[in-house]
């Protein structure tokens, strides 16, 4: 799925996105659409139409905003491997 923000830059949603050996998934069925991990990384982070969060292509997001942003999360729908090995939830 894809969609245009205000910017006009396109923005294809995903469920699981890797860069830099730190991969992101998002457990949608699970989540909520508190927003918060947007609210901390919009970059990487946005909410859908049916309220669930999906991962942006083209950011540049240093890792510990990222896991700030997993970590806000009140139900734990981020998961976060490095190289294999979880990062969150521990």
């Amino acid at each position: 799925m894809e969609l245009v923000n205000t910017a006009k830059r396109k923005i294809t949603m995903s469920n699981t996105k890797e860069i830099n050996g730190l991969k992101i998934t998002i457990d949608r069925d699970i989540c909520i659409g508190a927003g918060s991990c947007e609210l901390l990384a919009p970059d990487v982070f946005g909410v859908d139409d049916e309220n669930k969060v999906f991962i942006k292509d083209g950011f540049d997001t240093d890792e510990e905003t990222i896991k700030q942003a997993a970590m806000s999360c009140p139900v734990i729908a981020i998961i976060l491997e490095k190289n294999g090995c979880k990062v969150w939830p521990e």
